[in-house]
C-alpha cells in the first residue's frame, strides 16, 4: 500500500492513543477541519495548533505518511476534493462542468482586477521607467506568467530576463543590485525557490514584486510591492492550477496596459518595430 491509499482517519483513530499532547490537538484539528488541512501549509498549520513545524511532520510520520505532504494528499483523495466542485450539477456532466468553471474563472479576473490597487500600480511603474534591469520568475504553471510578462515587456522596449533555471536568475540578480527589479510569482506564496529569491533580492536591496493569491504568505511578507491574486480558494492538491493562473496574467495585462498608456508614442515605436520584425 502507497501512503497516499492510507485511510487517514482510520490511521489517526487506530493510533490516537499512542499521540502525545500536542499530536493529539492536530490530529483532532485534522479530523474536524480536512478541507482546511489540505489548503494550509506546514507554517500554518503549526501555528493553528500552536506546535512547531517539526511536529507536524512527525505527526505526519506517525501515522505511516513520508510526510506533511503526503497526508496532505491522503485528505485530498479521500475527499475527493480535485473534482468536488465539478460533481455537483444538475445538469448534463459536461455542460455543468463547464458552466461552473466559466463561473470560477469569471469570478477570479472580476475580482483580481477590482482589488488591484492603482497607486501600487503607479509606483511599479514608475521603477520600470528607471529600470535597467527587470528580472521575472515562477514556478511551475507560475512561470507561464513570468514568461508573458517578459514577452509583453520586451514588446514594450523594456529590458526584461525571465530565466527556468534557479541559478541563472540568482546570478542576474547580482546584475540588478541598481535599478533593479524582481517580479515573482506564486499561487501559494510559499514555493521553496520563489521565497528563497525574494530573501536574495532583499538582501540585495532590490525591490521584490509579488503576485501571489495569500497575502499572509511568505511571499507576500517579503514583497515590497503585493499583487494579490483573487484564487485562495483554489484547492493546493490539483492537477494543475486553473483560476489562480488566468488571475496571474490579468495582473500582467494590467501592468502592461498601464505603463504602456503612461508613454504612448514610445510604446508605438516598439510596438511597430515588433510587427515590422516578424512581417512575412
Amino acid at each position: 500500500m502507497t501512503t497516499g491509499t492510507i485511510d487517514y482517519r482510520t490511521a489517526i483513530q487506530t493510533g490516537y492513543n499512542s499521540l502525545g499532547a500536542k499530536k493529539r490537538i492536530i490530529a483532532d484539528y485534522v479530523l474536524e477541519n480536512p478541507m482546511k488541512v489540505i489548503s494550509s501549509s506546514v507554517q500554518e498549520l503549526a501555528k493553528i495548533c500552536d506546535c512547531e513545524q517539526t511536529t507536524i511532520v512527525r505527526f505526519a510520520q506517525q501515522l505511516g505518511f513520508r510526510g506533511y505532504m503526503d497526508l496532505k494528499i491522503a485528505i485530498a483523495r479521500q475527499l475527493n476534493s480535485v473534482w468536488a466542485e465539478f460533481t455537483d450539477t444538475k445538469e448534463g456532466e459536461a455542460t455543468g462542468i463547464l458552466k461552473k468553471l466559466a463561473s470560477r474563472h469569471v469570478n477570479a479576473l472580476q475580482n483580481t482586477l477590482a482589488s488591484l490597487d492603482e497607486k501600487l500600480l503607479e509606483d511599479i511603474c514608475d521603477i520600470l521607467e528607471k529600470s535597467s534591469q527587470i528580472l521575472a520568475f515562477g514556478a511551475g504553471t507560475s512561470q507561464l506568467a513570468a514568461i508573458d510578462l517578459q514577452i509583453k515587456f520586451l514588446r514594450l522596449g523594456l529590458q526584461i530576463h525571465c530565466f527556468a533555471d534557479i541559478e541563472l536568475t540568482k546570478t542576474h540578480l547580482g546584475f540588478a543590485r541598481e535599478n533593479g527589479i524582481i517580479f515573482l510569482f506564486s499561487q501559494s506564496g510559499e514555493t521553496e525557490v520563489v521565497t528563497m529569491l525574494a530573501k536574495l533580492a532583499k538582501e540585495e536591496h532590490i525591490p521584490v514584486v509579488a503576485i501571489t493569491s495569500f497575502p499572509g504568505s511568505t511571499l507576500a511578507l517579503l514583497a515590497d510591492y503585493l499583487l494579490v491574486t483573487a484564487c485562495s480558494n483554489e484547492p493546493q492538491i490539483r492537477f494543475g492550477v486553473m483560476s489562480a493562473r488566468l488571475a496571474q496574467l490579468a495582473v500582467v495585462d494590467a501592468l502592461t496596459l498601464l505603463f504602456s498608456m503612461r508613454n504612448q508614442e514610445r510604446s508605438w515605436e516598439f510596438i511597430a518595430k515588433g510587427y515590422h520584425d516578424n512581417a512575412e
